[in-house]
């Protein structure tokens, strides 16, 4: 399983930018067995929406030891999604919290620094939103990650990092694994 999350500078792929991403790789037992956290530098932070940078706490000081996009950085997101010990070669599980969106982007940026999508595209993803929508409507209104983890009743010192939303999304899997069994 890869629980991956980006924060962006916004909800256009083309137009704007990774600025954080995480990607947090399980074996086929549960366990972790890598994580990669970057915050990115963004390009073009005149073309960002302001409320993008409100909501992921962008600022150049906390951004100033951040990454430069580049292949390399590019190359580690496809070193992690083909890692040998996850459980990619048995169809590996993108797991987040409208990871479709993540993925728009995560292409983009590789398409943008050079390395292959191929494989990407075909991962199976399961969203944490959708699948609370299923299980929490009518009770929950709101189907917001925040909204999710008060409901679960899961605590969170913060909310809306990459690193923080890869790992809220890993609690609420495992809170629905443990439910069901």
């Amino acid at each position: 399983r890869f629980y991956i999350d980006c924060e962006t500078t916004g909800l256009d792929a083309e137009k704007h930018e990774i600025i954080e991403i995480c990607i947090v790789v399980e074996d086929t037992d549960g366990e972790i067995i890598e994580e990669f956290h970057t915050r990115i530098k963004p390009q073009n932070i005149e073309g960002a929406e302001s409320k993008a940078l409100e909501v992921n706490g962008y600022s150049a000081e906390k951004w100033f030891a951040a990454v430069e996009p580049s292949s390399s950085v590019a190359d580690k997101i496809i070193e992690l999604l083909h890692h040998p010990q996850s459980s990619y070669y048995q169809r590996g599980l993108w797991i987040g919290h409208n990871p479709y969106f993540d993925r728009r982007f995560i292409d983009a940026f590789l398409n943008r620094y050079g390395s292959s999508v191929k494989k990407i595209a075909s991962m199976p993803m399961l969203d944490t939103k959708q699948l609370s929508m299923g299980l929490y409507w009518p009770q929950l209104l709101s189907f917001s990650l925040d909204s999710i983890r008060v409901h679960l009743k899961i605590e969170s010192s913060q909310h809306h990092s990459a690193l923080d939303d890869c790992y809220m999304c890993r609690r609420i899997v495992n809170n629905f694994i443990v439910a069901k069994s």
